[in-house]
């Protein structure tokens, strides 16, 4: 093998997409459903009477109660606590770089 790190890289990277669903129902288990019966986040597939369903294996539930649901005019709110959980998980999860 060559680098060390790169041999790490690929096990967090494994490690990463094997427990995906659970670090993903972990966090956010009130605002996304996971279909375990699909394998592919989305599939196609023709039924009983030959129409093409879609079935989505991730889909958010209804009732978000922490997102904001109209505007403000305070100038003292902070935009990282008002957000629905769901976008701070996407923010959080962008690596800062300090130059």
């Amino acid at each position: 093998m060559g680098d060390d790190s790169e041999f790490y890289n690929a096990v967090n990277a494994y490690i990463n997409l094997m427990y995906f669903d659970d670090v993903l129902d972990n966090a956010l288990h009130t605002y996304i459903k996971i279909n375990d019966s699909l394998l592919e986040p989305i599939t196609s597939e023709k039924n009983s009477i030959g129409k093409i369903e879609t079935k989505y294996k991730y889909s958010f539930n209804a009732g978000n109660a922490e997102t904001v649901k109209g505007w403000e005019t305070a100038e003292n709110r902070d935009a990282i606590k008002e957000m629905g959980k769901f976008s701070k998980l996407i923010i959080e999860s962008i690596p800062l770089l300090n130059y």
